[in-house]
């Protein structure tokens, strides 16, 4: 990182500001031609989770090149000034680097699946057998992660 003044290097922090994101940003590589695309999440044990369609792009991409990056973001701010280069932004930012899996087992998607929905609730979920047996859970293992603040102490 060129800025290391900036960098967040405690991994307790980094877990932290993923904690806080509401949506991941899953960077994929298509063919040498990136593609992004937000997801709502589930973060456990530096394994992040997303459920999607069981047709669609990023499910061809990852069987194709399962390398991935991931993106979190929180406490971003606008800071405005006087002087138009003077503006900026506030944030905690962490970027995963690893590998994408679609799960197929049924406990492990369910574990996969109440990871997500406590990410977002307190409250315990059943699924039902329609819904559960069409979604597809893709497992993100992360090899590495860096984190930044820009604008706020460390």
């Amino acid at each position: 990182m060129r800025r290391t003044d900036k960098e967040i290097i405690d991994i307790n922090v980094m877990e932290g500001i993923i904690i806080k994101a509401q949506i991941c940003r899953v960077a994929l590589c298509d063919n040498g031609v990136p593609y992004i695309v937000p997801l709502n999440f589930g973060y456990c044990d530096r394994v992040v989770y997303a459920h999607c369609a069981p047709v669609g792009r990023k499910l061809e991409i990852i069987k194709a090149n399962n390398t991935v990056c991931v993106e979190f973001e929180s406490n971003t701010e606008l800071v405005t000034s006087e002087s138009a280069c003077k503006w900026t932004m506030r944030y905690y930012c962490v970027l995963g680097f690893g590998h994408a899996t679609i799960i197929t087992e049924p406990i492990e998607k369910k574990a996969a699946l109440d990871c997500i929905m406590k990410h977002y609730s307190d409250q315990t979920f059943e699924y039902d057998s329609v819904s559960f047996d069409k979604i597809m859970v893709i497992r993100i293992d992360l090899d590495t992660m860096t984190g930044k603040a820009s604008g706020y102490k460390l």
